[in-house]
């Protein structure tokens, strides 16, 4: 077990107060995603993790180390926790180029050349912040928050502000880069496809309850939250680590397994499965 927490916090919002209360232990490894309604605490409990807000009770540890104890008085700095946090603006220097947001938060070399090639930001580190695009500045901050070298990572709506596309892109590179570093990650999030790509686990905060799930796919299928569609792909290139597939009008890459690749070539068709949200009645014309 590498995180085990059991907290509670009154938050007071516009329609009333209410209590956060959160019990979860969790492996190395574990890719859990926080869903619920909007106000609910989701970033809130991140915060708290990472020592940037107070619970009002309740214990915290990690690896058996002890970050957060009411009864004991103990509650360790922000600085001294050390999490990898990916904010929703990102929170980049912007005096800083690249590479130095990436130094200021560790000084590997090594690990920063590594996650400067993985990310695709080697021709970029030498550029400041505002001269990159909002894909451009994620993969910044996702690299800076795993170049911390943390057992933890925390991600609050990594990929709400970019558009369709880019989302998929991003997915894939946190994906790979999970399967990489096996960082236990928590992640806030709203879109359902996106939690069923990347979680293993699942996190449902409500008003009344607040429940660890083992299989989010089950559990919004159960909730009638999800719909499954099958849709076939060709492959048009294959190079070390991923398929460049032709899907109707679009191209798309793909990760793909060691397994996988004495079945396939390019000009191979092949199905693929992914989750949406069920369609809903946007206009009735009356006849």
């Amino acid at each position: 077990m590498l995180l085990h927490l059991d907290l509670q916090k009154k938050l007071d919002r516009t329609e009333g107060s209410r209590e956060l209360k959160v019990q979860m232990e969790l492996d190395a490894g574990d890719f859990v995603a926080i869903y619920g309604p909007s106000g609910i605490g989701k970033t809130t409990l991140l915060r708290i993790i990472a020592g940037l807000s107070q619970a009002d009770t309740g214990f915290l540890s990690i690896n058996k180390s002890c970050w957060f104890d009411e009864e004991k008085n103990i509650n360790v700095s922000p600085q001294k926790r050390k999490v990898g946090f990916v904010f929703q603006d990102y929170a980049l220097f912007p005096n800083m180029t690249i590479l130095e947001n990436l130094h200021f938060a560790n000084s590997n070399a090594a690990l920063i050349q590594k996650l400067l090639k993985q990310t695709n930001l080697e021709g970029l580190k030498h550029k400041k912040p505002a001269e990159l695009s909002g894909g451009q500045q994620q993969r910044v901050a996702l690299a800076r928050a795993l170049v911390v070298e943390s057992p933890i990572l925390l991600l609050d709506e990594p990929l709400s502000a970019l558009d369709h596309s880019l989302r998929q892109d991003m997915q894939d590179l946190i994906a790979e880069l999970h399967q990489t570093y096996q960082r236990t990650t928590l992640m806030v999030s709203h879109d359902i496809p996106e939690i069923i790509n990347l979680a293993n686990k699942l996190l449902v905060i409500k008003d009344r309850d607040t429940i660890l799930y083992d299989q989010p796919k089950a559990y919004f299928e159960r909730e009638n939250l999800l719909d499954e569609i099958e849709e076939t792909g060709l492959i048009l290139a294959i190079d070390d680590k991923e398929l460049l597939l032709q899907i109707g009008a679009k191209k798309r890459r793909l990760p793909y397994s060691k397994e996988t690749l004495g079945a396939i070539q390019v000009g191979t068709k092949i199905s693929l499965k992914r989750w949406v949200l069920p369609s809903k009645i946007h206009e009735i014309e009356r006849q």
